[in-house]
């Protein structure tokens, strides 16, 4: 049982972490206007099949899908068949190839712009978050990239010709949207039946999961690693939305954290990124950023 919760709350937070990434890097994109980029979109029609899209980046120019894997080690992608050898430090593990998911997005969403008689190119590629992964690919694969390497790949579309004017790219943003089904997270709680009172409180170390120290008032360091994190209480909120719940409030985390001070939780939660509601003691924190 731990070993399964583990690796799924790895899977969640990495792919969380992952697309937070490379949405930092796009947000120093200097895109022509308009654009638009779309993180979590989840389609659900008749027609075509339920889609969830990473992240779709949209321009009058062309479409452009991000399928992004946070993967860490070695990885040996192979052609032939289509599919991707992982090496870390403890374990080698086969996975399907990103490249056939991002392909099978792109149709789906090229057959959705053809439905609503939009003529515009759609391309694809799988985003690795992190230039620690070491990519190992056949020559005949293209459209595999690091994050850092987006505002490149990206200049190589500016000199695309605009094929939809403004007003029927922004309609078209808009349908997309309002036929996005926000995809609703099943707490792995829930999932294996565990009790919230049964999991492990305290700070964590996030590269080696040792128990932190505290060093100061607001600052914390793991003895083991001796890493310091910048905010712990934030990375604490991330394992409790997908252990627990989409919200959390300063009881909660005090709980959870093993704080004995509202007033260090309140002060690490206001800086964790989280979207807040409500302004009184009965506020809360939601398993959303901070745009």
């Amino acid at each position: 049982m731990y070993e399964k919760v583990s690796m799924d709350l790895y899977n969640y937070t990495a792919g969380f972490g992952g697309e937070e990434r490379v949405d930092h890097v796009l947000r120093r994109v200097a895109f022509g206007e308009p654009y638009a980029v779309l993180t979590n979109l989840h389609l659900h029609d008749s027609i075509i099949a339920s889609t969830q899209i990473d992240i779709l980046i949209g321009t009058s120019k062309y479409f452009l899908i991000l399928e992004v894997k946070n993967w860490t080690g070695s990885l040996d992608i192979k052609n032939s068949p289509r599919q991707v050898i992982q090496t870390t430090s403890t374990y080698t593990k086969s996975h399907d190839c990103p490249c056939v998911q991002a392909e099978t997005i792109r149709d789906r969403m090229v057959r959705w712009l053809e439905r609503n008689n939009i003529d515009i190119p759609v391309f694809h590629a799988v985003i690795f978050p992190y230039a620690s992964t070491i990519i190992n690919k056949s020559t005949l694969i293209s459209n595999v990239h690091v994050a850092s390497e987006l505002p490149i790949l990206l200049k190589e579309y500016e000199n695309l010709p605009s094929l939809i004017a403004e007003d029927l790219f922004h309609s078209t943003i808009t349908s997309l949207w309002s036929e996005n089904t926000p995809f609703t997270l099943n707490p792995l709680c829930t999932k294996y039946s565990i009790l919230p009172s049964d999991l492990k409180t305290g700070l964590f170390c996030s590269t080696c999961d040792f128990h932190l120290l505290k060093k100061s008032s607001r600052s914390y360091y793991c003895p083991s690693c001796m890493t310091m994190p910048n905010n712990p209480f934030a990375d604490a909120m991330t394992d409790w939305f997908f252990l627990v719940g989409s919200s959390i409030s300063n009881r909660e985390l005090k709980a959870f954290t093993n704080t004995t001070t509202s007033h260090t939780v309140g002060y690490f939660m206001r800086s964790s990124g989280y979207v807040r509601t409500g302004n009184t003691r009965d506020s809360v924190y939601c398993c959303e950023l901070v745009k």
